[in-house]
């Protein structure tokens, strides 16, 4: 009876240390009050702090640091990089909310009226910052074609893959992933598309692979993204009211965003883990352009609010391992009227260029 009293209590000890390994779960909150668990991989006390979750590596700046807990306590006081005193801010004024004719606040607003009643405010300006090697117009493939298309004054770079044996047919404006459209890897994605008779169109957005125009993440690109679409629809091997958008990651933003804009008359739209909830933004930290604190910057970019007013239906490829892509999930989640929005979500076990290839063949499923 005693050794079976012992590999009992043996065992409690055991299922105890692994019940306090999981209460000690790092966790860094943020000033929006956004939580992220896993493992700090940063030094104490120093930023910006490094957490590795479940849906990948995350970086925040001081600024958008609450509090930080390290093997379940509290850390103490905070000190930045290099260590030394911190010098004190100058305070910063609180950004006007934008208001309609009506005095409504930002949450008020419907996207169009967002749009045009603010201009994002960069906090830096230039190119994308992704690196590109654009391709040897003499040395394409036979169905790759190089085109120019406009949006606004800007005149901006694009490819188009199709057969050129194939009749007419359906259209498809891929955008990718990143700060720049690596052609190669983006047709070999799109490859069962060309396949199936689609003609896609693979468009660099302003800032991107040597187009004119300033990044902006989602904002000014979202003008891109409809002309891009309006330039395919035009093309006379398109079928009319035959044009969809896939985007991945960032382009997956972008795609998310044409299902509210009713100049772009898509047939419909998806994007894989392109379904970012406002509050989302703000683990991106200093990579951004613009300021995520500020509403407005990040009511523009999301769809989330603004889902019931979507045009078409989009299909979310979200997957199962991304907390990013859970707070979007979880706005939905709470939503009464969730079985009439024309966004449809699909979960997935994967993630990465694996889920993309798998998504790809679910969506070309869907619309043919």
């Amino acid at each position: 009876m005693h050794w079976i009293r012992a590999a009992l209590l043996l065992l409690a000890v055991l299922l105890l240390g692994v019940m306090a390994a999981a209460a000690r779960a790092d966790e860094v909150v943020l000033t929006n009050g956004n939580k992220f668990e896993g493992e700090i991989t940063s030094k104490k006390g120093e930023f910006p702090i490094v957490i590795k979750t479940k849906g990948g590596k995350l970086t925040f700046p001081e600024r958008l640091v609450k509090s930080v807990k390290r093997d379940g306590s509290d850390e103490g006081a905070k000190k930045p990089v290099g260590g030394g005193a911190r010098q004190p801010r100058e305070p910063r004024e609180r950004p006007e909310q934008p208001r309609a004719g009506g005095g409504e606040q930002v949450e008020d607003m419907n996207w169009l009226q967002l749009r045009r009643s603010y201009k994002t405010k960069l906090l830096r300006k230039g190119a994308a910052p992704g690196k590109f090697t654009n391709p040897d117009p003499k040395m394409l493939p036979p169905g790759v074609t190089p085109v120019t298309y406009r949006s606004g004054p800007l005149k901006l770079k694009g490819w188009v893959v199709r057969d050129p044996r194939a009749p007419t047919g359906p259209g498809l404006v891929y955008f990718h992933g990143g700060g720049a459209l690596n052609l190669g890897d983006s047709v070999q994605i799109c490859t069962p598309f060309v396949s199936a008779g689609f003609a896609v169109f693979f468009p660099a957005l302003r800032g991107e692979n040597g187009n004119p125009g300033i990044h902006e993440l989602a904002a000014g690109e979202v003008d891109d993204a409809v002309a891009a679409v309006k330039w395919l629809a035009k093309q006379t091997y398109v079928k009319q009211n035959a044009v969809h958008a896939l985007g991945y990651n960032l382009g997956g933003l972008v795609a998310s965003l044409l299902s509210l804009s009713p100049a772009a008359r898509l047939a419909s739209s998806a994007s894989v883990d392109g379904l970012y909830a406002p509050k989302a933004f703000a683990a991106f930290g200093d990579q951004l352009p613009f300021n995520p604190r500020i509403k407005q910057e990040a009511y523009l970019r999301s769809m989330i609010p603004h889902r019931h007013q979507m045009r078409h239906t989009h299909y979310a490829y979200v997957s199962k391992r991304s907390q990013i892509m859970q707070l979007a999930l979880d706005e939905l989640r709470d939503d009464p009227r969730r079985k009439q929005l024309k966004l449809k979500v699909v979960m997935s076990a994967g993630q990465g260029e694996a889920m993309l290839r798998e998504a790809v063949q679910d969506y070309l499923r869907r619309i043919q």
